[in-house]
Protein backbone atom coordinates (compact mmCIF):
# COMPACT_ATOMS: atom_id res chain seq x y z
CA UNK A 1 0.00 0.00 0.00
CA UNK A 2 1.28 3.32 -1.02
CA UNK A 3 1.06 5.73 2.02
CA UNK A 4 1.70 9.97 1.63
CA UNK A 5 2.54 11.69 4.99
CA UNK A 6 1.20 15.83 3.96
CA UNK A 7 3.03 18.13 6.36
CA UNK A 8 2.28 21.70 6.19
CA UNK A 9 4.97 23.60 7.96
CA UNK A 10 4.66 26.92 9.51
CA UNK A 11 1.54 26.72 11.95
CA UNK A 12 2.18 29.75 14.20
CA UNK A 13 3.76 32.15 11.53
CA UNK A 14 0.02 34.64 10.82
CA UNK A 15 -3.22 33.96 10.90
CA UNK A 16 -3.68 33.28 7.47
CA UNK A 17 -1.12 30.69 7.18
CA UNK A 18 -3.16 29.13 10.42
CA UNK A 19 -6.39 29.50 9.14
CA UNK A 20 -5.51 28.00 5.79
CA UNK A 21 -3.91 24.97 7.54
CA UNK A 22 -6.92 24.40 9.24
CA UNK A 23 -8.96 24.22 6.58
CA UNK A 24 -6.83 21.44 5.09
CA UNK A 25 -7.00 19.53 7.91
CA UNK A 26 -10.43 19.83 8.23
CA UNK A 27 -10.94 18.61 4.35
CA UNK A 28 -8.39 15.62 4.86
CA UNK A 29 -5.67 17.19 2.95
CA UNK A 30 -3.50 17.43 5.53
CA UNK A 31 -2.06 14.79 8.14
CA UNK A 32 0.78 16.35 9.74
CA UNK A 33 1.32 19.87 11.04
CA UNK A 34 4.89 21.32 12.21
CA UNK A 35 4.29 24.53 14.73
CA UNK A 36 6.86 27.23 14.76
CA UNK A 37 6.87 28.30 18.98
CA UNK A 38 8.99 31.30 18.74
CA UNK A 39 6.23 33.92 18.30
CA UNK A 40 5.08 34.49 21.78
CA UNK A 41 2.05 36.78 20.32
CA UNK A 42 0.86 33.10 18.78
CA UNK A 43 0.78 31.29 21.77
CA UNK A 44 -2.74 31.37 22.76
CA UNK A 45 -4.09 30.82 19.11
CA UNK A 46 -1.99 27.68 18.58
CA UNK A 47 -2.81 26.58 21.80
CA UNK A 48 -6.86 26.84 20.84
CA UNK A 49 -5.94 25.97 17.25
CA UNK A 50 -4.48 22.25 18.01
CA UNK A 51 -6.87 21.45 20.63
CA UNK A 52 -9.35 21.96 17.90
CA UNK A 53 -7.04 19.54 15.82
CA UNK A 54 -7.22 16.99 19.04
CA UNK A 55 -10.44 16.46 19.32
CA UNK A 56 -11.89 17.04 15.53
CA UNK A 57 -8.69 15.44 13.73
CA UNK A 58 -7.42 13.20 16.35
CA UNK A 59 -4.76 11.60 14.08
CA UNK A 60 -3.18 14.48 12.89
CA UNK A 61 0.35 14.58 13.57
CA UNK A 62 1.78 17.81 15.53
CA UNK A 63 5.51 18.28 15.67
CA UNK A 64 7.70 21.42 16.32
CA UNK A 65 8.84 23.35 13.17
CA UNK A 66 12.66 24.07 15.05
CA UNK A 67 13.60 27.86 13.94
CA UNK A 68 17.40 28.93 14.04
CA UNK A 69 17.04 31.19 11.46
CA UNK A 70 14.35 33.48 11.79
CA UNK A 71 14.30 36.40 14.82
CA UNK A 72 12.82 36.17 17.55
CA UNK A 73 14.42 33.12 18.52
CA UNK A 74 13.12 31.86 22.57
CA UNK A 75 16.55 32.29 24.43
CA UNK A 76 19.30 34.07 22.17
CA UNK A 77 19.90 35.96 19.48
CA UNK A 78 20.85 35.06 15.80
CA UNK A 79 24.05 36.65 16.21
CA UNK A 80 24.74 34.24 19.16
CA UNK A 81 24.24 31.13 17.15
CA UNK A 82 26.57 32.53 14.12
CA UNK A 83 29.15 33.79 16.13
CA UNK A 84 29.05 37.66 14.36
CA UNK A 85 26.62 40.37 14.16
CA UNK A 86 24.17 40.57 11.57
CA UNK A 87 24.44 42.00 8.16
CA UNK A 88 21.37 44.48 7.32
CA UNK A 89 21.98 43.52 4.19
CA UNK A 90 22.00 39.35 4.27
CA UNK A 91 19.22 37.77 4.39
CA UNK A 92 19.13 35.94 8.03
CA UNK A 93 18.77 32.36 6.43
CA UNK A 94 21.84 33.56 4.43
CA UNK A 95 23.76 34.05 7.35
CA UNK A 96 22.85 31.20 8.94
CA UNK A 97 23.52 28.73 6.43
CA UNK A 98 26.96 30.51 5.55
CA UNK A 99 28.15 30.05 9.22
CA UNK A 100 27.02 26.69 9.28
CA UNK A 101 28.70 25.51 6.16
CA UNK A 102 31.95 26.35 7.65
CA UNK A 103 31.32 25.21 11.25
CA UNK A 104 31.37 28.74 12.58
CA UNK A 105 28.52 27.87 14.85
CA UNK A 106 28.17 28.38 18.81
CA UNK A 107 26.97 24.79 19.29
CA UNK A 108 26.38 26.01 23.08
CA UNK A 109 23.89 28.47 22.08
CA UNK A 110 21.98 25.88 19.42
CA UNK A 111 21.51 23.45 22.35
CA UNK A 112 20.21 25.89 24.59
CA UNK A 113 17.53 27.12 21.64
CA UNK A 114 16.63 23.76 20.42
CA UNK A 115 15.90 22.44 24.19
CA UNK A 116 14.09 25.65 24.63
CA UNK A 117 12.03 25.40 21.96
CA UNK A 118 11.20 22.08 22.95
CA UNK A 119 10.04 23.26 26.31
CA UNK A 120 7.76 25.72 24.71
CA UNK A 121 5.89 23.26 22.78
CA UNK A 122 5.39 21.41 26.00
CA UNK A 123 3.92 23.86 27.75
CA UNK A 124 2.02 25.79 24.65
CA UNK A 125 0.56 22.35 23.86
CA UNK A 126 0.38 20.05 27.20
CA UNK A 127 2.58 17.17 25.54
CA UNK A 128 5.58 16.56 23.39
CA UNK A 129 6.38 16.96 19.54
CA UNK A 130 5.25 13.80 17.90
CA UNK A 131 7.92 14.81 15.19
CA UNK A 132 10.48 17.24 14.58
CA UNK A 133 11.81 19.19 11.28
CA UNK A 134 13.23 22.85 10.92
CA UNK A 135 12.44 25.98 9.47
CA UNK A 136 14.29 26.74 6.31
CA UNK A 137 15.78 22.91 7.10
CA UNK A 138 17.94 24.40 9.50
CA UNK A 139 18.58 21.42 11.36
CA UNK A 140 20.53 19.82 8.79
CA UNK A 141 23.09 22.55 7.79
CA UNK A 142 25.87 21.21 10.01
CA UNK A 143 26.34 17.35 11.54
CA UNK A 144 26.77 18.89 14.71
CA UNK A 145 23.94 20.41 14.45
CA UNK A 146 21.63 17.59 13.38
CA UNK A 147 23.39 15.40 16.17
CA UNK A 148 22.34 17.73 18.97
CA UNK A 149 18.50 17.93 17.18
CA UNK A 150 18.61 13.54 17.42
CA UNK A 151 20.07 13.49 20.80
CA UNK A 152 17.62 16.09 22.48
CA UNK A 153 14.41 14.22 20.16
CA UNK A 154 15.85 11.03 21.86
CA UNK A 155 15.61 12.44 24.86
CA UNK A 156 12.25 13.47 24.40
CA UNK A 157 10.77 10.66 23.26
CA UNK A 158 10.74 12.05 19.43
CA UNK A 159 11.29 9.34 17.00
CA UNK A 160 10.14 11.01 13.71
CA UNK A 161 12.86 13.65 12.28
CA UNK A 162 12.56 15.00 8.32
CA UNK A 163 15.45 14.43 6.28
CA UNK A 164 14.99 16.23 3.24
CA UNK A 165 16.39 13.79 1.18
CA UNK A 166 14.74 14.82 -2.13
CA UNK A 167 14.99 12.48 -4.96
CA UNK A 168 16.71 14.62 -8.08
CA UNK A 169 16.32 12.08 -10.91
CA UNK A 170 17.06 12.37 -14.59
CA UNK A 171 13.42 13.22 -14.60
CA UNK A 172 14.05 16.56 -13.61
CA UNK A 173 16.65 17.18 -16.41
CA UNK A 174 18.03 20.96 -16.03
CA UNK A 175 18.04 20.20 -11.84
CA UNK A 176 19.42 17.10 -12.58
CA UNK A 177 22.10 18.36 -14.95
CA UNK A 178 23.06 21.25 -12.68
CA UNK A 179 23.62 19.07 -9.84
CA UNK A 180 25.62 16.52 -11.28
CA UNK A 181 27.90 19.62 -12.65
CA UNK A 182 28.46 21.32 -9.79
CA UNK A 183 28.74 17.93 -7.14
CA UNK A 184 31.88 17.72 -7.45
CA UNK A 185 33.53 20.78 -8.75
CA UNK A 186 31.93 23.30 -6.59
CA UNK A 187 32.51 24.17 -2.65
CA UNK A 188 28.98 24.62 -0.81
CA UNK A 189 29.89 27.46 1.06
CA UNK A 190 30.13 30.35 -1.43
CA UNK A 191 26.09 28.90 -2.67
CA UNK A 192 24.96 30.22 0.33
CA UNK A 193 25.18 33.26 -0.78
CA UNK A 194 22.27 32.59 -3.44
CA UNK A 195 20.28 30.70 -1.79
CA UNK A 196 16.36 31.88 -1.83
CA UNK A 197 17.32 33.51 -5.05
CA UNK A 198 18.44 30.72 -6.72
CA UNK A 199 16.28 27.07 -6.81
CA UNK A 200 19.17 25.08 -7.41
CA UNK A 201 21.44 26.72 -4.82
CA UNK A 202 19.15 25.81 -2.43
CA UNK A 203 18.61 22.27 -3.75
CA UNK A 204 22.26 21.67 -3.91
CA UNK A 205 22.90 22.73 -0.18
CA UNK A 206 20.28 20.68 0.93
CA UNK A 207 21.51 17.76 -1.07
CA UNK A 208 24.81 18.16 0.13
CA UNK A 209 23.89 18.69 3.79
CA UNK A 210 22.10 14.83 3.60
CA UNK A 211 24.76 13.49 2.54
CA UNK A 212 26.38 14.36 5.31
CA UNK A 213 23.88 12.80 7.73
CA UNK A 214 23.49 9.23 9.19
CA UNK A 215 20.90 7.95 9.50
CA UNK A 216 18.77 8.61 6.55
CA UNK A 217 14.93 8.58 7.28
CA UNK A 218 12.73 5.76 5.73
CA UNK A 219 10.34 7.96 4.34
CA UNK A 220 11.45 9.88 1.08
CA UNK A 221 10.68 13.80 1.14
CA UNK A 222 9.48 15.95 -1.71
CA UNK A 223 8.50 19.12 -1.41
CA UNK A 224 11.29 21.61 -1.81
CA UNK A 225 11.40 21.43 -5.73
CA UNK A 226 7.32 21.45 -5.35
CA UNK A 227 7.69 24.60 -3.12
CA UNK A 228 9.46 26.41 -6.09
CA UNK A 229 7.14 25.66 -8.63
CA UNK A 230 3.82 24.92 -7.96
CA UNK A 231 1.61 23.70 -10.63
CA UNK A 232 -0.70 20.89 -9.68
CA UNK A 233 0.92 18.54 -12.87
CA UNK A 234 4.32 18.85 -11.57
CA UNK A 235 3.45 17.90 -8.24
CA UNK A 236 1.66 14.76 -9.36
CA UNK A 237 4.96 14.30 -11.47
CA UNK A 238 6.70 14.53 -8.29
CA UNK A 239 4.96 12.39 -6.39
CA UNK A 240 4.31 9.38 -9.15
CA UNK A 241 8.15 9.63 -9.72
CA UNK A 242 8.72 9.06 -6.05
CA UNK A 243 6.69 6.26 -5.10
CA UNK A 244 8.42 4.41 -8.17
CA UNK A 245 11.06 3.76 -5.37
CA UNK A 246 9.65 4.25 -2.09
CA UNK A 247 5.88 3.12 -0.58
CA UNK A 248 6.21 5.72 2.22
CA UNK A 249 6.83 9.72 1.24
CA UNK A 250 6.26 12.84 3.02
CA UNK A 251 5.22 15.74 1.44
CA UNK A 252 6.28 19.14 2.93
CA UNK A 253 3.48 21.75 1.98
CA UNK A 254 2.71 25.56 3.06
CA UNK A 255 -0.67 26.66 2.74
CA UNK A 256 -2.51 28.96 3.47
CA UNK A 257 -5.08 32.18 2.78
CA UNK A 258 -4.73 35.75 2.07
CA UNK A 259 -7.16 38.58 3.35
CA UNK A 260 -6.84 41.92 2.19
CA UNK A 261 -5.57 43.52 4.89
CA UNK A 262 -1.88 44.84 5.86
CA UNK A 263 0.19 41.81 6.62
CA UNK A 264 3.03 41.31 9.37
CA UNK A 265 4.84 38.91 6.60
CA UNK A 266 5.65 38.18 3.34
CA UNK A 267 4.30 34.68 3.35
CA UNK A 268 -0.04 35.67 3.75
CA UNK A 269 0.34 35.89 -0.49
CA UNK A 270 -1.56 34.04 -3.22
CA UNK A 271 1.18 31.49 -3.44
CA UNK A 272 -0.19 30.07 -0.34
CA UNK A 273 -3.72 29.70 -1.52
CA UNK A 274 -2.30 28.15 -4.68
CA UNK A 275 -0.92 25.55 -2.76
CA UNK A 276 -3.85 24.88 -0.79
CA UNK A 277 -6.02 24.30 -3.84
CA UNK A 278 -3.30 21.76 -5.45
CA UNK A 279 -4.10 19.84 -2.17
CA UNK A 280 -7.65 19.60 -2.28
CA UNK A 281 -7.44 18.89 -6.14
CA UNK A 282 -4.22 16.49 -5.10
CA UNK A 283 -6.98 14.53 -2.50
CA UNK A 284 -9.10 13.08 -5.27
CA UNK A 285 -6.15 12.12 -7.43
CA UNK A 286 -4.31 9.97 -4.45
CA UNK A 287 -8.43 8.27 -3.80
CA UNK A 288 -7.70 7.27 -7.70
CA UNK A 289 -4.51 5.86 -7.43
CA UNK A 290 -5.28 3.98 -4.09
CA UNK A 291 -2.78 6.13 -1.85
CA UNK A 292 -3.89 6.74 2.12
CA UNK A 293 -3.07 9.98 3.64
CA UNK A 294 -1.21 8.91 6.77
CA UNK A 295 0.53 10.14 9.72
CA UNK A 296 3.77 10.07 10.81
CA UNK A 297 3.09 6.91 12.92
CA UNK A 298 1.34 6.02 9.54
CA UNK A 299 -1.78 5.51 10.76
CA UNK A 300 -4.73 6.45 8.47
CA UNK A 301 -6.52 9.87 9.21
Amino acid sequence: MKKLVINADDLGLDWDRDLGILLGIWLGVISSVSAIVTNKQSHDRLHLFVKWIRKFRPQVSVGLHLNLTDEPLNCCELGNIIGQSLNSQVHPKVAYWKSALKALINMEAISEEIASQIDVFRRVFDSKPEHLDGHNHCHIAHPLIFEEVRNQAHLHGIHHIRIPNESLTKDHKDLYRWIEKIRNNTEPEPLAESMRENLFSDLFLYDYSCSQLSPISSKTFIGSIYGHIRSFSFLKQNIDQAFQTSSLLELMVHPGLQFPISHATWFSNFDRVHELWNLLRLRFYLRKQNIQIVNHDEKRI
